[in-house]
């Protein structure tokens, strides 16, 4: 930015006074840029004394156009040449002064600035319209002794461009060397090339980094310093900015004279002369190794932070997941103790049951034992009382007629031939039917399995057939029962356990028959395991419930007609003897549930005793 802007109002209508008050005009705001950017002392006073010179001219000229206009511009002349020595002085006064840095302060260009505006507008002024007033200054040349119109105006012009020509000269080195001082004095990188692309200026500090002369540097060398990896892109952003005349940044890496590497940060941006004529670029390269070192510091921090982060959201993430396990695991022991605490109630409810069916078993067993024992007993002597009718009956010729005929109607009477029949028959049915009781009774007592509560050698189709007889009341009005039994070994087991599985799969599927099905029993075997399945024809199973089959107290039944303790407990029957189950179902076509269990038992159970020998007698259905 200039102290001074020049414009048309400061004309004073004489061609060459206002093309050397613009002249100076730009004299005295280069003195204000030497000044602003602190050149040295050399420099400033360089500029010093091409504004004297320069002043000392334009002087000259205005001073011999006044002399030209004759006496009547006399006392003009004399105050107009006061008032150029005064401003001359201050100038020389300058000049003399040791220590321009010292005195080149705001009020100086404050007196400049004011000094040469008052004397455009006011001295300068009233003398063109003097001239003006004489017929023009060329016609006051004449008067002085020139004998054409326009010789003095000829003349002073080309003083004055050869003048001209000598400060543009000497303005044009002075800002040279200018630009050469500022951009040595500056902590940057700076570089100039031309609008073909050339480099023609290097700042010392170029020289400085990476060893090598500002000539050298010109020649091409400073492609040497460029990074490997960062010259193509560097090369890429000088030819965009040649292209687009744009300003570009972009970031490279230098190496130095010894050999280490430097970050930079460079700016290039497009020259223009005062007539928009592109000249070329300027880049300027700002040392930010220390910044690429702190983001690399930063970074480094960053992801020690992220992985402390992490690290303790693993923490955090892992006690969590302890601390729902562990929640987990108590809901879990309480729901096993829930299971367990039913199965013990309905383990003890099954002990009650069995004790109390071999208390009644027991019971009946005496009496039964005497009414089987009196039947034979009586079977006998009806068979001799009649042997003994059947030898009567043969001596009746012996008898009177009378005595026959009350024999005959005595015989018609107890209907004698019937009752012979029908005796025996009457005497097979009641052996009949205390063959039954006892049977009976002996399927309570294998179904209780009273005395057999711990890990025994045991035939699973007497369980299940012994068990059918218990449940007999409950299926035969629903369904009947279809058996299609394999050939099974003797698994070890708690069969009163096993039984009661059985139960409930029985009693499940004949009520899940609405009026009248079948449910069928099926048994086999398969390496070292053996299977039993039963099945039915009853409403099945919705796919949504399938896995809610084995929940305790789950259950699809009206309420009061089932508690939902049923399947979980044979499911933990099943898992306890090392077994498992398999369910399958589709709405409306049944159910069928297998359970798999392993011949030996479970591995934890103890042996009690030796695996039998094969009695597969036993065995079939």
């Amino acid at each position: 930015m200039t102290i001074f802007e020049w414009n048309d109002s400061y004309s004073v209508g004489i061609s060459c006074v206002d093309y050397q008050h613009r002249h100076l005009v730009e004299r005295i705001n280069e003195l204000e840029a030497a000044v602003s950017f602190s050149s040295d002392e050399a420099s400033l006073r360089r500029v010093v004394h091409g504004l004297l010179d320069y002043t000392e001219y334009h002087f000259s000229t205005e001073e011999a156009l006044m002399r030209a206009a004759g006496p009547r511009l006399s006392a003009h002349y004399l105050r107009h040449r006061a008032e150029h020595e005064q401003f001359t002085a201050k100038i020389q006064q300058l000049s003399g002064t040791p220590s321009l840095n010292a005195v080149l302060d705001e009020s100086l260009f404050d007196f400049l600035v004011r000094w040469l505006l008052d004397h455009i507008l006011g001295s300068d002024k009233e003398m063109a319209l003097l001239l003006a007033e004489q017929g023009k200054w060329s016609e006051a040349a004449v008067i002085a002794g020139h004998n054409a119109p326009f010789e003095v105006e000829a003349v002073l012009e080309d003083e004055h461009r050869n003048a001209v020509e000598r400060s543009l000269l000497g303005a044009l080195k002075e800002s040279e060397i200018r630009f050469r001082s500022l951009s040595d004095s500056v902590p940057v990188l700076i570089w100039v090339c031309d609008a073909d692309g050339k480099m023609i200026l290097f700042n010392k500090q170029w020289s400085e980094l990476t060893g090598y002369s500002e000539q050298q540097l010109r020649d091409g060398s400073w492609r040497d310093a460029v990074h490997v990896e960062d010259l193509d892109t560097h090369q890429q952003t000088i030819a965009t900015g040649l292209e687009e005349r744009q300003p570009v940044t972009h970031e490279l890496r230098l190496r130095r004279h010894d050999g280490r590497q430097r970050w930079f940060w460079e700016s290039t941006v497009p020259r223009f002369s005062r007539h928009g004529e592109f000249l070329g670029l300027i880049g300027t390269a700002l040392d930010i190794t220390e910044r690429k070192h702190a983001e690399r510091v930063l970074v480094h921090a960053r992801e020690k932070l992220q992985r402390e982060v992490t690290r303790q959201t693993a923490e955090l993430r892992a006690a969590n997941e302890r601390l729902k396990q562990e929640k987990d695991e108590q809901r879990s022991l309480i729901q096993q103790l829930r299971e367990a605490q039913e199965q013990l109630l309905q383990s003890e409810k099954m002990a009650s049951i069995g004790q109390l069916a071999a208390g009644v078993a027991h019971e009946i067993n005496n009496p039964v034992g005497y009414i089987a024992s009196n039947l034979y007993t009586l079977e006998n002597y009806i068979g001799d009382l009649l042997r003994l009718i059947g030898f009567y009956a043969e001596s009746e010729t012996a008898l009177s007629d009378e005595q026959r005929q009350i024999l005959e109607r005595l015989k018609r009477e107890i209907d004698l031939d019937y009752l012979r029949d029908d005796l025996g028959q009457l005497l097979e049915e009641s052996k009949e039917g205390t063959e039954r009781v006892k049977q009976i009774v002996q399927d309570l007592k294998d179904f209780s399995h009273v005395d057999e509560a711990e890990w025994q050698w045991t035939d699973l189709h007497k369980g299940i057939n012994s068990t059918l007889n218990v449940v007999h009341n409950e299926i035969k009005y629903k369904a009947s029962v279809v058996k299609d039994y394999g050939d099974l070994p003797q698994v070890r087991c708690r069969a009163s356990q096993l039984n009661q599985v059985f139960m409930n799969l029985l009693v499940n599927a004949a009520q899940a028959i609405e009026g009248s099905g079948t449910i069928t029993i099926r048994t086999g075997r398969n390496d070292s395991w053996v299977w039993v399945e039963i099945a039915d024809n009853g409403i099945g199973i919705r796919p949504e419930n399938l896995n809610r089959l084995f929940e305790p107290f789950f259950t699809t039944k009206p309420i009061g007609k089932g508690t939902g303790l049923g399947l979980s407990l044979s499911y933990g029957i099943v898992a306890k003897h090392g077994g498992r189950f398999e369910v399958a179902s589709e709405p409306g076509c049944g159910a069928t549930f297998r359970i798999w269990l392993p011949i030996g038992g479970p591995p934890e159970a103890a042996a009690s005793d030796q695996i039998p020998e094969d009695d597969s007698q036993t065995s079939a259905a």
